[in-house]
């Protein structure tokens, strides 16, 4: 028998310290469940996701018979897509179920092929990069900080189905790294003034360049970036964004 509808909930709440002694109790608690679970159909794959990502942090001795029933319900996940109705996505998230698949060590193709299924059954085409980023995000949720930069280092290099998408995760990538990278500032520096990127993605990159300034004492350069921001601002369409980047430079140096 798997978890019941309450334990799931009390699981995904241990998802951003899988390594506690709160999720060791709760495995052992529940232990007669934990495989029939990591193999549910349809289950829930954050569930699912985390539960393999805990049993092998805990050293939990059902952790093989748990991959292998989980290998079996991906294996599946085409079928169960084709032939239910479009809310089981709703507990089989596309991307936890990429997520899951890497959980079990599945190569990266693979875990996207899977993403893919979901995410196409409901929104149509995706590129690499969008898929790849939605799995970043899922992981960024739960903290699993590791793999969303491996994931959001990965999309920064693929394809996306558009541009400006690829500019966000561009942006997101050197907002991540911004404190212990010093490349990542130039980065940004690059994304503000690349003419082909998104205007709310440059505002945002130029923003933060302008606090990095301030930073250094360099007020100067601040307003210029401040300046150049409000300059892309429609201040029509993002009247609170015009007013915040106004307040920012009345601000004494």
């Amino acid at each position: 028998m798997a978890l019941t509808q309450d334990d799931r909930i009390a699981f995904a709440d241990l998802m951003d310290e899988l390594s506690s002694e709160a999720t060791a109790r709760f495995l052992k608690a529940r232990a007669a469940a934990l495989v029939d679970e990591a193999g549910a159909r349809p289950g829930v794959d954050q569930v699912r996701a985390g539960l393999l990502r805990a049993l092998q942090l805990h050293g939990r001795p059902e952790l093989h018979a748990a991959q292998e029933a989980a290998r079996h319900a991906l294996a599946h996940f085409a079928e169960d897509v084709a032939s239910a109705p479009p809310t089981l996505l709703q507990r089989r998230h596309p991307a936890w179920v990429g997520l899951c698949a890497l959980e079990l060590g599945m190569p990266i193709d693979e875990a996207l092929a899977l993403a893919r299924v979901g995410f196409e059954s409901i929104a149509g085409p995706q590129g690499v990069g969008d898929l790849l980023w939605a799995m970043a995000e899922a992981a960024d949720e739960v903290s699993w900080k590791a793999r969303q930069r491996e994931l959001l280092a990965a999309a920064v290099q693929a394809p996306f189905l558009h541009d400006n998408q690829r500019d966000q995760v561009r942006l997101l990538w050197a907002l991540e790294r911004i404190e212990d990278e010093p490349e990542a500032a130039a980065e940004l520096g690059a994304i503000a003034d690349d003419v082909e990127a998104d205007d709310r993605t440059r505002v945002h990159a130029l923003w933060v360049l302008a606090a990095l300034c301030r930073q250094r004492d360099d007020a100067a350069a601040a307003r210029e970036r401040l300046l150049a921001a409000l300059a892309l601002v429609d201040e029509q369409e993002e009247p609170e964004v015009a007013q915040r980047l106004r307040e920012a430079l009345a601000k004494p140096a």
